[in-house]
């Protein structure tokens, strides 16, 4: 009898440790892409598209391919503001409305051109304008490296929607 009144109690209790463990792995495999993906992309010449290949084909953990996506942007302090001189993405998700990129976004006069967006003349340093938290000095570039993942809960009764986890590096 007292079986049965704490099983069901036990069985959610479990289920929702297993979920939220999930969560955790999740957000801890997409900082690790972020920080590993920083530091390929200062520090190598490696493209960009084969960096964020690689750095997927090692997340075996998450689905990357139908849930999440990764920006790459190079950044240089000019004239009191951080301007973008260059962005990547990954164009190998599969996510219908993939989040846009929290350092700039690529629309307006410039449009996506497969991987790398087309940052062209009519384009201004007004709008080139990187969105940090933190100050550069003058001439100084850095590089931002950004993972998207959309957490689906294994279980619906605990998460009722689907969760964005997002972490960004900046190198």
């Amino acid at each position: 009898m007292e079986m049965a009144l704490v099983l069901p109690l036990l069985l959610v209790l479990a289920f929702g440790l297993f979920e939220f463990a999930r969560g955790i792995l999740a957000n801890n495999v997409i900082t690790g892409m972020s920080r590993e993906g920083a530091n390929l992309y200062s520090r190598t010449g490696t493209p960009p598209g084969d960096i964020m290949t690689a750095l997927t084909g090692t997340a075996s953990q998450v689905n990357m391919v139908d849930n999440g996506i990764i920006y790459m942007t190079r950044i240089q302090q000019t004239g009191g503001n951080p301007q973008v001189l260059e962005q990547f993405r990954w164009i190998d998700s599969a996510l219908t409305d993939p989040p846009s990129s929290g350092v700039w976004l690529c629309d307006g006069p410039s449009n996506w051109d497969g991987e790398q967006c087309d940052i062209g003349p009519a384009v201004t340093s007004a709008t080139r304008t990187a969105t940090l938290d933190m100050t550069l000095n003058d001439g100084e570039e850095i590089v931002a490296v950004e993972v998207f993942y959309v957490y689906r809960p294994a279980f619906d009764f605990y998460l009722k929607k689907d969760l964005t986890f997002y972490s960004r590096t900046l190198l």
